[in-house]
């Protein structure tokens, strides 16, 4: 096999090991896609914790005892706040259920309000009504249909609560001894390149990775505090789910603005104060697009914007909502791994074949430059 890909052009061999490795990885994310979500989540895990148990091993600390310490310490955190977060927040979102007829009806009335401005001043008579009829009768069964998936919503829960620590636990005491044996298995002809690849997708899936807790963070912190500024209720919940839902290219930003705008219609915010609301959304996108993009992510994605339009949308299309966050690290990822392929093809085909071989086969007297 690796004869007949030296003696393809080195673009034509890229291409087809790049389609082998796609398809591959296609099949196994298909048969991976109910556990993705804790396995996701138990990379970034290992991503952040691998330095803070390196630390306790350099302290004399074994690994196994490190890896539970460190591991252990940092699920019990997690835990704790949960337990104590979710009595207030329970409470609050209690209450913001029990309100949302009166809020759907004052959306409504906002948006007639709207419609007939229009219709006055610019003489546009908008089909708002019809939309807001469908959107509604759509809401009522998903809600209906979400309600009859509690029994799979608490299995998904047992799935997380039992994979994700277990997987986590494994990754950051087996991780290396299972890469160095693979490595091992590498042949040393190719082991320069696919050692070049491997440094070269893990520094920057890991520069991608802080690039996107960071941004999380910064929305999360600047929606936390403008709406507890305007008094709006459920703040920090508030803030983190704009901070999670910015974790899903384009889309997120959309998505994240409508739980803050329906909890201030649910509280009775009058339009000023539903302004503030939005103008504190605005303002945490502004600063993450002027600061955080291009400061952050760019350098960590190098992806063309096209590119990462069209990979978001059809990873989205294939794979839902873990597609498009998963997008443009896997193009980023490929990129790499092309770019290396390619490289190491092209300098084993030019050892594998002399120079003017070609010319020689078919001139075989023909005098060769120096």
């Amino acid at each position: 096999m690796t004869r007949l890909l030296l003696r393809l052009p080195p673009a034509l061999a890229t291409l087809l090991i790049g389609l082998a490795i796609a398809l591959s990885l296609t099949l196994a994310v298909l048969l991976l896609r109910p556990v993705i979500g804790p396995l996701v989540a138990a990379a970034i895990l290992y991503v952040f914790l691998a330095p803070a148990v390196e630390a306790l091993q350099r302290r004399g600390v074994g690994h196994t005892l490190a890896v539970t310490v460190v591991l252990g310490g940092t699920l019990l955190s997690i835990l704790w706040a949960a337990i104590n977060l979710a009595p207030p927040l329970g409470e609050q979102l209690s209450g913001f259920l029990h309100r949302l007829p009166s809020t759907w009806n004052r959306l409504e009335g906002l948006i007639d309000d709207l419609v007939a401005r229009a219709q006055y001043h610019l003489g546009v008579d908008l089909p708002v009504a019809e939309f807001m009829n469908r959107l509604r009768h759509w809401l009522e069964r998903r809600a209906t249909d979400w309600l009859s998936q509690g029994s799979e919503w608490i299995a998904q829960t047992i799935l997380w609560a039992l994979l994700l620590p277990l997987t986590a636990f494994f990754l950051l005491r087996d991780f290396r001894r299972l890469r160095n044996a693979l490595l091992d298995r590498v042949p040393n002809a190719a082991f320069e390149d696919v050692l070049r690849i491997y440094h070269g997708v893990g520094s920057r899936l890991q520069s991608y990775l802080r690039g996107v807790l960071i941004q999380s963070s910064v929305i999360a912190l600047i929606v936390t505090s403008g709406l507890t500024l305007v008094g709006l209720p459920l703040a920090p919940l508030l803030g983190v789910i704009a901070g999670l839902l910015n974790l899903i290219p384009y889309l997120g930003p959309l998505l994240a603005a409508l739980p803050p705008l329906l909890v201030g219609l649910s509280t009775g915010l009058e339009t000023p104060h539903l302004g503030l609301v939005a103008l504190v959304l605005i303002t945490a996108q502004v600063v993450d697009n002027l600061v955080v993009v291009p400061l952050v992510l760019a350098r960590a994605a190098n992806l063309h914007p096209l590119a990462a339009l069209l990979g978001v949308i059809l990873a989205g299309q294939a794979f839902g909502v873990w597609g498009m966050i998963l997008a443009l690290p896997a193009l980023a990822s490929a990129r790499i791994c092309l770019e290396g392929i390619h490289e190491g093809l092209s300098r084993r085909r030019t050892q594998v074949t002399p120079p003017h071989a070609d010319i020689r086969a078919t001139h075989p007297n023909r005098p060769l430059n120096p």
